[in-house]
């Protein structure tokens, strides 16, 4: 990692080999595709984000990079396991789908970010993305964010969690 320093320095030649072997679709490599969990704006500032703390920090936790940056997103550390639909709806309803869908975006671009970078995925990052991954395929969430092609947006969040599961 120490000759990536910020995001389009990143590509498959110079990844983790892991990542290489798992992310054969250019999709995950593609940072300005709002399919791809580094494409959203949040994805790719969190792996901007990512890669200048392990410059700056190289020992540092994952921990502490997540309480930072959702600190600074304004994001309340909570709600990670909400994939019940009817909850979702009542939260989008009650003005915290944005919320949601932001911290879905982060954690899911933190953990892509650790893929493409190590090659690995923190247990705790992982347990997050898969529930946002999950949250991402409900029919509320699809409908707020107004995607076109719910079905092969499904198909791509199911690879993702795939994907997750061998990382």
């Amino acid at each position: 990692m120490d000759h990536i320093n910020d995001m389009w320095d990143l590509n498959p030649d110079n990844a983790h080999p892991k990542a290489r072997q798992l992310l054969t679709d250019p999709l995950y490599w593609d940072f300005g595709d709002e399919e791809s969990p580094l494409g959203t704006d949040r994805g790719a500032d969190t792996l901007s984000a990512y890669i200048r703390y392990r410059l700056k920090s190289p020992m540092g936790t994952v921990a502490d990079f997540l309480r930072a940056e959702l600190e600074s997103l304004g994001l309340p550390d909570s709600e990670w396991d909400l994939v019940d639909e009817g909850l979702i709806e009542e939260a989008i309803r009650s003005g915290r789908g944005r919320r949601i869908t932001t911290r879905d975006d982060f954690i899911m671009g933190m953990a892509f970010a650790q893929i493409v970078l190590q090659g690995e995925v923190d247990k705790v990052v992982s347990r997050h993305a898969q529930h946002a991954i999950s949250r991402e395929a409900t029919n509320a969430v699809l409908a707020f964010r107004g995607w076109d092609n719910e079905e092969g947006r499904r198909e791509q969040l199911s690879e993702m969690r795939r994907i997750l599961e061998l990382a």
